[in-house]
């Protein structure tokens, strides 16, 4: 991969990246997001080096119009599939869209024109902010259109991370609080109501910092249901989803079933080892269908350089898992380094119980301030007998039927979707999806398993086969030698 660093101006300092397909030629294309004082108030600045799909970028970037104050989210305002821009403007000084053109161009508008212009003036981006690109109401659409509730945050609240918690088909939100007695999580449940009601917080309060911590979902044990990676001042903490109890939740969350978190120590030694850590995220870095975790650790030096460390995914997990890849459907050939944000994918299976289970995951529905997300959705099955009945896979078009639904799909797969839709086409009958096993460490002893009972088989077929040939060919002996005496 060609480094970019050589083309980047000195005093230029990057506060942000995003990859994305910002031409919309089915190669992938980088965003850099840098600023000459790393300020709230500073100017930043935005520009795009284009991929060539040989592993390198174009030397002479893109430069757009300079945003200001919170960064901007990249998503898809207009429903055309193409990659967009969203944030405050240093000319207009207001929240304004960069448009995607299609052809390398950026058209610089008021957000008025595209969302609601009562809910753009009551409401005026925190800095940092945690403004996702999420389906919130199960439609299969992200939302961020209109305004649909507002709700007050705690005091001390921190990022907002969006995950199933309790695996109800439904994003609920989740996120840390931090004050001087300490810290805890908060829970809101989506109740599916095309907004986010004001649910049971489920905290947990054996974690401290001195600063908001960032929440990081992710399904480690491949059981269905999202864990948390939380990185503190200290060390990286991973926290397990558990079924509410008496010591952690309320007789009411226990009564609805809700979920809460416990922390993990058995095999954790690996994670709380490393010190200095600054960000730390699920990756599946061996690409065998289970979330490895990335560490970022800080060094000595002033600087903002970091040092990773892998931390690999070895629990034994009796579980199966899927994945799912969204691209930004530019053609109906593969693209597969161009995945689309705010893609939405649910699915229902069947667990051992015959209890049919729904759950619902985004694909990179965050893009400022490191939210450090999977280019994919990786998410566990639990246990189940049987395939994944239902899986849908929603992109944000704004048409009658935004959305595929595969059935049938085999457990331990990856599944990717091709969104591609001719112009005469408005809706996804034209859509591909393309179907990858992944091989276990179990097909050779299966193999050999079955060439052994049927080689039994057959030997004892062969041995049927002659005892009964000897025992007709007796029988014919014996019919030679009898002597009709009447005839005598």
């Amino acid at each position: 991969m060609e480094s970019l660093t050589k083309w980047i101006q000195p005093g230029y300092i990057i506060t942000n990246v995003v990859p994305g397909d910002y031409n919309y030629d089915g190669h992938l294309d980088v965003l850099l997001m840098g600023q000459e004082s790393p300020e709230k108030s500073s100017e930043i600045q935005m520009q795009i080096y284009l991929g060539n799909g040989n592993d390198t970028f174009e030397s002479q970037p893109i430069k757009l119009p300079s945003a200001q104050g919170a960064l901007p989210i990249v998503l898809d305002i207009n429903g055309d599939m193409k990659t967009d821009i969203l944030g405050y403007s240093k000319e207009t000084n207001q929240l304004s869209t960069w448009m995607n053109m299609g052809d390398s161009s950026f058209n610089l508008t008021l957000a008025d024109t595209m969302f609601d212009k009562q809910s753009i003036d009551q409401c005026t981006w925190a800095n940092p902010h945690s403004n996702a690109f999420v389906d919130l109401d199960g439609d299969c659409l992200a939302d961020g259109f209109k305004l649909s509730q507002q709700a007050d945050l705690p005091t001390g609240a921190g990022p907002l991370s969006f995950a199933d918690i309790d695996g109800d088909g439904s994003i609920d939100i989740v996120f840390p609080v931090c004050q001087s007695s300490g810290c805890s999580i908060h829970v809101v449940y989506n109740q599916q109501m095309g907004l986010c009601s004001k649910g049971k917080e489920e905290n947990y309060s054996h974690f401290r910092g001195n600063l908001p911590v960032a929440l990081h979902t992710g399904d480690y044990n491949m059981d269905g249901y999202p864990d948390l990676l939380v990185t503190t001042t200290q060390r990286v903490v991973l926290l397990q989803s558990v079924l509410c109890n008496q010591k952690l939740c309320t007789k009411e969350a226990i009564e609805a079933e809700k979920r809460s978190f416990s922390i993990v120590t058995t095999g954790a030694d690996a994670l709380e080892n490393v010190s200095n850590p600054r960000q730390a995220a699920f990756f599946d870095i061996d690409e065998d269908g289970s979330l490895d975790i990335l560490v970022l650790q800080s060094t000595s030096t002033s600087d903002a350089s970091r040092i990773p460390n892998f931390i690999i995914n070895n629990y034994f997990n009796d579980a199966f898992f899927l994945k799912g890849l969204v691209l930004n459907g530019v053609s109906s050939h593969r693209g597969y380094g161009v995945s689309y944000p705010g893609a939405s994918l649910k699915f229902t299976v069947l667990d051992t119980s015959g209890v049919k289970r729904s759950h619902q995951i985004s694909q990179l529905s965050q893009s400022a301030y490191l939210p450090l997300l999977t280019p994919y959705c990786l998410f566990g099955l639990g246990r189940t007998n049987n395939y994944v009945e239902e899986m849908f896979a929603g992109v944000t078009r704004h048409q009658e039927k935004n959305y595929y639904m595969h059935e049938g799909v085999i457990p331990n797969s990856q599944l990717v979707i091709l969104p591609y839709q001719p112009e005469d086409v408005q809706d996804s009958s034209s859509w591909k999806v393309e179907l990858y096993i992944k091989p276990g460490d179990y097909v050779p002893w299966v193999l050999g398993v079955l060439t052994t009972a049927a080689l039994v088989l057959g030997i004892v077929v062969v041995v049927l086969r002659v005892m009964e040939k000897r025992e007709d060919e007796m029988e014919r002996q014996k019919t030679l030698h009898i002597i009709n005496f009447d005839a005598l």
